[in-house]
């Protein structure tokens, strides 16, 4: 008999689809047999105040601790370009966000917030930057620009990454502000 992840179990990861759900046209939200969510849909490209008319076909799959390890987004678009310095590296799975980014932000914010703005934070990041990802891709199949452009917001890859991650880490915790205006140099 295949082991079933309880209802219970779950739940965190269907209210996350659930806040994930106004953003699509076409939603569907169905549950594996296995520990996962998918929510698919047609997602408008539109972000941070640029409109435009571009849409892509994407699933997510959320898994039962989607907090920790972040959600797998893919895109069906013929457009989308199935290379690693677009940050698609294998099949139609885009590279949105740093994993270990994903996992520490959101233990830190769940921490000092709650579960509510830990979701609510993670549901904004994800459509940002796959947004963002998505909208550089279509700009390339439109425009015809064949490379990455260095202006375009993005981290590293493999072992690169690592490294720009810490440092911008290292920069963050010197930014950080305790509650009584003094600065947190941990």
């Amino acid at each position: 008999m295949a082991n079933r992840v309880g209802v219970d179990e779950m739940r965190p990861a269907k209210e996350f689809a659930i806040a994930l759900l106004p953003a699509f046209k076409k939603p569907r939200f169905e549950e594996s047999g296995s520990e996962d969510v998918v929510l698919s849909g047609i997602l408008s490209l539109d972000y941070d105040g640029y409109q435009n008319s571009w849409e892509a076909m994407i699933t997510i799959v959320l898994e039962k601790d989607w907090d920790v390890s972040p959600p797998t987004v893919r895109c069906h678009e013929r457009w989308l370009r199935r290379e690693l310095d677009w940050h698609v590296p294998n099949e139609n799975i885009l590279c949105w966000i740093y994993p270990e980014q994903w996992r520490i932000r959101l233990r830190e914010l769940g921490e000092r917030q709650g579960k509510k703005a830990k979701r609510l934070l993670a549901t904004e990041w994800l459509l940002r930057n796959v947004r963002h990802l998505l909208t550089c891709h279509a700009i390339s199949e439109e425009f015809g620009i064949p490379k990455w452009k260095d202006e375009w917001p993005q981290y590293a890859h493999n072992e690169q990454a690592e490294k720009q991650f810490l440092r911008d880490e290292r920069k963050r915790k010197l930014r950080v502000k305790k509650s009584d205006g003094s600065v947190f140099l941990g």
